[in-house]
């Protein structure tokens, strides 16, 4: 009998503790929609070195919504008829690559307007103020030399493994903004005469060399 009343109060104690540890995690989960929050991007090259120049665009893709005792997004008015799916994004889970580039052209052929925001000196653009939601980001214009980064969605807030974090930092993928490497060089041809004709030019061949 003692056995049995030992296991009892153990497992209530595990009980006990079970409960409040779990709230806590639910807690921690739960936004808190009285707040803004905002986005620095960090644009860096492949060898994570600043890239200053340029401009980027966030748009208010959805909002974050709390309805019967759940959070969801709900597309704004701009993007309403752009028929993203977006059942499956939460705090931290940004969807596709492929979901992003559809929106992007959707923000274009519906010339929507988002907020503007240059990249520093030091590679940093950012942007503030904003309500809880999910942001398309997209670069209008490239640093010079360099390929605009592709765009991607980012949630306010973001989950971070443990907390909610409403100012979030985004660092694109190395690779993204990768260096330009066509090379337009200024050459001209002269063709001379020879007997009132013009040689045969159909082959002309440059050799491009190393150069400081």
């Amino acid at each position: 009998k003692r056995t049995w009343i030992s296991a009892l109060l153990a497992l209530l104690l595990v009980v006990s503790l079970a409960v409040p540890a779990l709230a806590a995690g639910q807690s921690a989960r739960q936004p808190d929609y009285s707040r803004t929050g905002s986005i620095t991007i960090n644009v860096t090259d492949s060898a994570g070195k600043p890239v200053p120049g340029g401009t980027l665009v966030a748009y208010e893709v959805a909002k974050a919504q709390y309805s019967n005792g759940d959070n969801r997004f709900v597309l704004t008015a701009d993007f309403a008829s752009s028929g993203a799916d977006l059942s499956k994004i939460g705090f931290g889970e940004n969807g596709e690559p492929e979901m992003a580039a559809a929106l992007a052209k959707f923000a274009v052929e519906q010339k929507l307007k988002g907020v503007t925001a240059d990249v520093a000196a030091d590679g940093k653009a950012v942007f503030k103020g904003l309500e809880l939601g999910l942001y398309l980001v997209v670069q209008t214009d490239a640093a010079k030399g360099y390929e605009p980064l592709r765009p991607f969605l980012v949630t306010v807030p973001m989950w971070d493994g443990s907390k909610l974090v409403y100012d979030v930092v985004a660092n694109p993928k190395p690779g993204t903004a990768t260096e330009d490497a066509r090379l337009v060089p200024e050459v001209e041809k002269v063709v001379t005469e020879k007997n009132g004709k013009a040689p045969d030019s159909s082959v002309f061949t440059f050799r491009l060399t190393a150069a400081d």
